[in-house]
């Protein structure tokens, strides 16, 4: 407990994230009214990178059908938990740089919607 008290609450969350306790550092994050953007981020990143793409089909009707699933599920939780300030294009460049080309376009597509149906409409 005494080192708690030498360590911010956002040294702590920074260190159960880099553990893959996402789940612990939202819940603490919560609890200490932090915002959950820093733990969104490493979880996303973490999620693309352990994810793999799935191949259905073959030929030209070849499609990538873990991509898909991994961006909705993003940005899904991204809308849940309030990660207004988290940037979505660091999400699509982590993809971009794991090879995940597909998948950085669609994060990208998916927030380009959302924006889309959140902007009031002009009369």
């Amino acid at each position: 407990m005494t080192r708690y008290n030498y360590l911010s609450p956002a040294h702590l969350i920074s260190r159960l994230t880099s553990r893959n306790l996402h789940l612990l550092a939202l819940h603490i994050s919560s609890f200490l009214s932090l915002s959950p953007d820093d733990v969104l981020k490493h979880w996303a990143s973490a999620k693309i990178t352990k994810s793999k793409p799935v191949v259905s089909g073959d030929g030209k009707d070849a499609d990538l059908i873990g991509d898909e699933e991994v961006s909705r599920v993003i940005v899904e939780k991204f809308e849940k938990l309030g990660g207004g300030s988290v940037s979505y294009a660091e999400i699509a460049k982590k993809a971009w740089e794991v090879g995940r080309t597909r998948l950085a376009t669609m994060v990208s597509y998916s927030v380009l919607l959302i924006r889309r149906m959140v902007q009031p409409m002009e009369i």
